[in-house]
Order: C-alpha cells, then sequence, then structure tokens
C-alpha cells in the first residue's frame, strides 16, 4: 500500500504539525496572561492587576502610603464568634 519513504514523510509531518499548534496555543496563552501590571483604585484603596484568567483580572489588594501602592498583608485573628 504506502511505501516506507512516505510513511517516514506522513510521520514527518504529523510532527512538524504538532509542533506548530504547540507553539500557536502557547503564544497565544502568554498573551492572555501578560497584562501590564496596574492599579484599580480608589483614593487610598486598590487592586493591582499582576494578570489574566479566562477574561477576569486576578492580583493583589494595595494601599497608597506616601504616595506609593503597597501590598495588603492580612492578618489574622482569633475572635468568638457567639456572646
Amino acid at each position: 500500500m504506502f511505501a516506507k519513504s512516505s510513511i517516514w514523510k506522513l510521520a514527518l509531518a504529523w510532527v512538524v504539525t504538532v509542533l506548530v499548534v504547540a507553539a500557536a496555543a502557547s503564544m497565544l496563552t502568554s498573551a492572555q496572561t501578560t497584562v501590564d501590571k496596574k492599579v484599580v483604585s480608589g483614593n487610598d484603596l486598590g487592586f493591582r492587576i499582576d494578570s489574566e484568567r479566562g477574561g477576569v483580572p486576578t492580583g493583589r489588594f494595595v494601599v497608597r502610603m506616601n504616595g506609593n501602592w503597597v501590598e495588603v498583608k492580612e492578618s489574622v485573628a482569633a475572635s468568638r464568634v457567639t456572646q
């Protein structure tokens, strides 16, 4: 049916096609996750956008201190739920 050389050519074409599709997919996903680190803010409270996942911005809460945006560190405290 097929000659050995045509099978090798077909296999090589398939490998090249898979590599091209993988490279294109990699470029598309990296383009979606690289967003400038901008701050969406009010006067002193903001949200620094680090990346985007499926159209949803992801990032960190920041506060303005002395004109600079500083990342918020969360503190955990135990409190009584019932009185």
